[in-house]
């Protein structure tokens, strides 16, 4: 995870909270060979998963491609860092099971994957499972973003 910078203007998380998260699943079996960012993309906005994996052109799923094309989808996207979760002189959990979470963890040696977390749960490649937090001391967390849209509150 990046480590950011201290100061006035780090992400206020509390504000980015929402209440309901429509989400779009497809059949994990005939689409998770478009790959973990296309199957993210897809829950969150609803677009066909390989209708974006042709828009990334059989790449790897960078950060960019994905914030770039939450942004054209009129989702908010704010990144995750040391400093914004640490601003605060208190000991105090900065994000919660209300917050959007789109992040990147390190699945294997050379293989990071995306996933989406809300309300507890945890999605990935259109499987849903209950979040724990062993799975992010097991899978390192590398790219981290908090997702925002007014439809969402």
């Amino acid at each position: 995870m990046k480590h950011g910078n201290y100061g006035p203007g780090n992400t206020n998380f509390k504000k980015l909270q929402v209440s309901k998260l429509p989400i779009t699943l497809w059949d994990d079996f005939t689409y998770e060979a478009s790959g973990c960012g296309a199957t993210a993309l897809a829950l969150l906005t609803g677009k066909n998963p390989k209708d974006i994996a042709l828009k990334n052109g059989k790449r790897h799923y960078s950060d960019r491609f994905m914030v770039d094309f939450l942004r054209k989808n009129k989702i908010s996207v704010y990144e995750v860092n040391r400093a914004n979760l640490t601003r605060s002189k208190e000991w105090r959990h900065q994000l919660s099971d209300n917050n959007v979470i789109l992040y990147s963890a390190h699945t294997s040696k050379k293989e990071s994957s995306f996933f989406v977390t809300f309300n507890g749960y945890l999605y990935h490649n259109f499987r849903i499972s209950k979040a724990d937090y062993l799975d992010f001391l097991s899978f390192p967390i590398d790219t981290c973003y908090v997702l925002f849209k007014k439809e969402w509150k």
